[in-house]
């Protein structure tokens, strides 16, 4: 019974803690590339074999090249549709898996429960990760490349012990799977390589790596698929700039620091305190006279670095002591190894997009777990641990909620005006153009581009929510049609009409251009501050009949 109760408890404290931070979630809505895919998932289907893989694959070796990641979110769109509670959930879903193989990879390295558990709940709660169980455009790819990866690193520590080839096997397997979902998992891969040559000796290291690198070749080829069906897909295009080698030095330098404050400390409340600073002075005002983001970004580095110092110092001093130093090591590696990519990109990493930080933060847990039983093994100086870990976690968790409160507000927005405007038009004329009016420019857009708040094209937002009952030609999405954040335009294929504009003259025009009648208009305004959408179109198409 008793191990029954070691083995359960800390599975529901893990679920319990995810629970609690994103209980919310399940509320909330699509943001930005969910759209997008939605309307490239509707194309696709059309497509026969050839010239579905011609169409995804990218004439580039160095493309993104994610086929699991593909394939799971088109047929869980078949699925589920655009019900987004049940991506949210799987999501939710996929973080405490993720979260159970943390605790049970810090588990197998220090035979300790406690610290594991804590190693664990510090990964399951931790909000500075929180877009890549948010984010919909990419929660797949973030959550399963990780769960398989760490199921490849603890499936290699099991064959150490056990000495049975299945699990090599599994663990070659868990990490081809993990690179198909997402590249990130190259974290895993150094990582495996790195306990294969510190574990294994002789004959056997020999023959794990001849594995492994079975394994690559297998994945190399797959990414070389696009040489077979000949592809279509566009190549990756590199933007050169005359600052490479000061950007690179920048990244090197500072990035290796900030990740430990990004990580350990909730990153979104030290955004905050970023934002609310006022301007420090002397070398500030030396290099901070450019763009306000330039500006914020410079205030957010010398807040970030400093702490980063002092935690990277810290740490140092702990790490001469532990009696469990495997995790602490490992999960060093893992943060370098996730950062490793980043250092080279040609552009200033001051703030790193959070859904970067989910490998990251895999290795901080494990270093907790390696201090935690430090101190809980020498009983000395249990009491601040504790105390320390307390107020992390609980900054943490209220960070989160907050967050994720955020995202369900902003969600129930968009829903509401969606809902609205379906509502009100039901059935949609053959040929049909939206039109909008707004008093607010949202997301970085200039003043006079007032949108309605989505993060994406709302002309393309509309056509993919009104593709169930429509049924719209699978053309409409071909090029992504109205998907830039302030795209207008009008389009015509397989006897429908479709169109969204924001500019009045535009409309207009293209109503003359293309032969359009005004009854064909279909037209709201948006308050920002009452937060209210009106039905205009009666009142729109009076002006356009009169003019």
């Amino acid at each position: 019974m008793n191990k029954v109760k070691s083995f359960i408890i800390p599975i529901f404290l893990i679920i319990l803690a995810v629970a609690v931070s994103y209980s919310n979630l399940t509320g909330s809505f699509f943001e930005q590339d969910e759209w997008h895919s939605f309307g490239y998932y509707t194309y696709l289907s059309s497509l026969n074999g050839p010239e579905f893989f011609q169409t995804i694959l990218k004439n580039d070796p160095l493309a993104h090249f994610t086929p699991l990641s593909l394939f799971f979110k088109m047929e869980f769109y078949r699925l589920f549709g655009l019900n987004s509670s049940a991506y949210f959930f799987a999501s939710i879903t996929f973080h405490i898996l993720v979260s159970l193989t943390v605790y049970f990879l810090a588990l197998k390295l220090t035979k300790k429960r406690l610290p594991a558990i804590l190693g664990g709940v510090f990964f399951a709660i931790n909000s500075s990760h929180y877009q890549a169980v948010t984010w919909l455009g990419t929660f797949e790819g973030a959550e399963l490349s990780t769960f398989f990866g760490l199921l490849s690193i603890l499936g290699f520590l099991i064959f150490l012990d056990m000495k049975k080839k299945i699990f090599l096997g599994l663990s070659m397997l868990s990490i081809l799977i993990a690179l198909l979902f997402k590249e990130t998992a190259l974290t895993f891969l150094l990582l495996l390589v790195v306990l294969i040559i510190l574990k294994e000796t002789g004959k056997s290291k020999a023959y794990t790596l001849l594995k492994l690198g079975g394994t690559l070749l297998l994945y190399m080829l797959l990414r070389s698929s696009y040489l077979i069906f000949g592809s279509r897909g566009e190549s990756v295009i590199t933007q050169e700039s005359s600052n490479t080698f000061l950007m690179t030095g920048y990244n090197v330098l500072t990035l290796p620091i900030k990740v430990f404050s990004q990580v350990l400390l909730p990153n979104e409340f030290m955004v905050d305190i970023t934002n609310k600073a006022t301007t420090p002075p002397g070398l500030y005002q030396y290099f901070g006279k450019g763009p306000w983001i330039l500006e914020n970004a410079l205030r957010y580095d010398f807040l970030m670095i400093p702490v980063g110092l002092i935690i990277c110092s810290v740490l140092f001093l702990i790490s001469r002591r532990l009696s469990f130093k495997s995790p602490f090591y490992l999960g060093l590696l893992t943060i370098f190894f996730t950062l490793l990519p980043f250092l080279v990109l040609k552009k200033y990493l001051i703030y790193f997009d959070s859904r970067y930080l989910y490998t990251a933060t895999v290795g901080f847990s494990l270093i907790i777990t390696a201090i935690t039983a430090y101190f809980i093994n020498g009983r000395k100086y249990t009491g601040v641990i504790v105390a320390v870990l307390v107020i992390i976690f609980s900054a943490h968790v209220i960070s989160l909620r907050d967050t994720v409160n955020n995202h369900v507000s902003l969600g129930d927005l968009r829903k509401q005006i969606l809902s609205k405007i379906a509502y009100d038009n039901p059935k949609l004329p053959k040929r049909v153009v939206f039109y909008t009016e707004s008093d607010t420019a949202y997301y970085g857009l200039y003043d006079h581009e007032k949108i309605l708040p989505f993060q994406s094209g709302f002309g393309q937002t509309l056509l993919v929510y009104y593709q169930q009952n429509e049924q719209y030609s699978h053309k409409f999405y071909k090029d992504f049609f109205l998907w830039e954040i302030g795209e207008q335009g009008y389009r015509e294929t397989d006897g429908r009409g479709f169109g969204y504009y924001r500019d009045l003259d535009l409309l207009k025009n293209d109503l003359k251009q293309y032969n359009i009648p005004t009854d064909s208009v279909i037209a709201y305004s948006w308050n920002s501050k009452a937060n209210t959408l009106t039905n205009t179109t009666e009142q729109v198409r009076s002006r356009l009949s009169n003019e």
